[in-house]
């Protein structure tokens, strides 16, 4: 009774497989169709060849120039700004915490 559930199921298997093949045999035949070799195809994919290998190329001077993006420099000056105006917060706040400490505590000053 097992030998013939197991043979079923695999009998099952090989058909599937086989509906599964012929499918792909048509489908591979389908996708043939419009793709035969002729000199417009081949001058087709020569042109597209050519306009990918340009389009990496351009691609590669963009990201080599990124460096002189306005966009980017703009960026900078204004991390630039707001770090030189953060500096000079502080350099006002220690000045004013000295002043704070030589007026609170006057006898600091001579030590």
């Amino acid at each position: 009774m097992e030998l013939r559930t197991t043979y079923n199921k695999l009998e099952s298997d090989l058909t599937s497989s086989k509906k599964r093949y012929n499918e792909l045999l048509e489908q591979r035949e389908n996708l043939k169709r419009g793709r035969e070799q002729s000199d417009g195809r081949e001058a087709a994919l020569e042109e597209l060849k050519t306009i990918e290998l340009e389009y990496k190329k351009l691609k590669d001077e963009l990201a080599s120039n990124a460096d002189n993006d306005p966009a980017a420099l703009e960026a900078m000056k204004n991390a630039i700004n707001v770090a030189h105006s953060a500096a000079n917060r502080w350099t006002y706040n220690i000045f004013t915490l000295q002043q704070w400490c030589s007026t609170t505590f006057p006898q600091a000053k001579l030590e």
